[in-house]
C-alpha cells in the first residue's frame, strides 16, 4: 500500500488519528474484508507474514534489565543484543523484514498482548519505512539504527516534540486501528450499550454505574476481537464512546 499523506524533511509522516483510522481500513480492505464487516479478531499473523511478507521470529530482545518486547528491522542487516537459551548475552544478525518477538509473550494470558505487540510492528513497517531510509549521520541517523524496537504495554503515549514518541504513538494508533477497526468497534460496542440500556450512546468515567457496566460489557469486546481489556478501554476513549477521561 502506497501512502500520499504530507511528510516532514526526514521522511515522517503527518497524521492524525482519523488518518491512520483510514489507513488501516484500506489495509483490511485489501487483506480482510470480513474484518470490516463483523466484530471478529483480525489474524495478525497472515497480516504480517502473508500480506505484508514479514518473516517473523521469536527472539529475546535487548540483555537483562532492558528488554524489549518486538522489534522491526529497516535496514539492509543490523547487529541485535539478544539472550541465547541459557540466558547468556548474545549478538542477532538480522535482516530487512525481519520482525523479532519476544518469548516473554508466550502463554495464552498474554495472547492479546502478543497480538498487539505483532500488530504495533506490522504499523511500524507500514508507516516509518520512509523514516528510516532518510536516517543517516545526523541525529536522526543517531536515532535510528537500523530497527525499532519497542516495549510495548498498550500505552497510546501522547505525542511530544521527540520523533521517538510521535513514531510509538502512530504505531500504537495503526496497531489498534487494525485490531478494533473504527466502524464495526463502535458498531458492536453501541449495539451492546443498546443491550444494557445506555441510551446516549458512550459511558461516562465520572459515573460510578457506567464505570461498572464498562466491566460488564468490556470482555465481550476483548473476546470478539482477541485483545487486552487496556487496549478496549483506550480504544473506547479515542473513539468518543468513553467520555471525560479514563475509567
Amino acid at each position: 500500500m502506497e501512502l500520499t499523506y504530507p511528510q516532514r524533511t526526514d521522511g515522517m509522516y503527518i497524521l492524525s488519528r482519523f488518518d491512520i483510522d483510514e489507513i488501516a481500513y484500506s489495509l483490511l480492505k485489501d487483506f480482510s474484508p470480513r474484518n470490516l464487516e463483523y466484530p471478529i479478531a483480525v489474524d495478525i499473523d497472515a497480516f504480517l507474514v502473508d500480506y505484508l511478507q514479514l518473516l517473523v521470529k521469536e527472539r529475546y530482545i535487548g540483555v537483562i534489565g532492558c528488554e524489549a518486547l518486538g522489534l522491526t528491522v529497516m535496514r539492509d542487516s543490523v547487529e541485535i543484543p539478544s539472550l541465547d537459551e541459557k540466558m547468556h548475552p548474545i549478538i542477532l544478525k538480522e535482516t530487512y523484514g525481519n520482525v523479532l518477538i519476544s518469548p516473554t509473550l508466550n502463554g495464552v494470558k498474554n495472547r492479546p498482548r502478543k497480538r498487539y505487540t505483532k500488530a504495533h510492528e506490522g504499523a511500524h513497517w507500514v508507516l516509518h519505512q520512509p523514516y528510516f531510509q532518510n536516517a543517516d549521520g545526523t541525529e536522526q541517523g543517531r536515532l535510528c539504527s537500523g530497527f525499532v524496537a519497542c516495549r510495548t504495554v498498550e500505552r497510546y503515549i501522547p505525542t511530544t516534540s521527540r520523533k521517538v514518541n510521535w513514531l510509538e504513538w502512530q504505531a500504537d494508533t495503526l496497531a489498534a486501528s487494525l485490531l478494533m477497526p473504527r466502524d464495526i468497534f463502535m458498531c458492536y460496542t453501541k449495539s451492546l450499550f443498546r443491550r444494557a440500556g445506555v441510551r446516549h450512546g458512550y459511558l461516562s468515567a465520572k459515573c460510578g454505574s457506567d464505570k461498572q457496566l464498562f466491566h460488564e460489557i468490556a470482555p465481550d469486546l476483548c473476546k470478539k476481537f482477541s485483545v487486552s481489556l487496556r487496549a478496549v478501554q483506550i480504544r473506547m476513549i479515542h473513539l468518543g464512546l468513553i467520555r471525560t477521561g479514563a475509567i
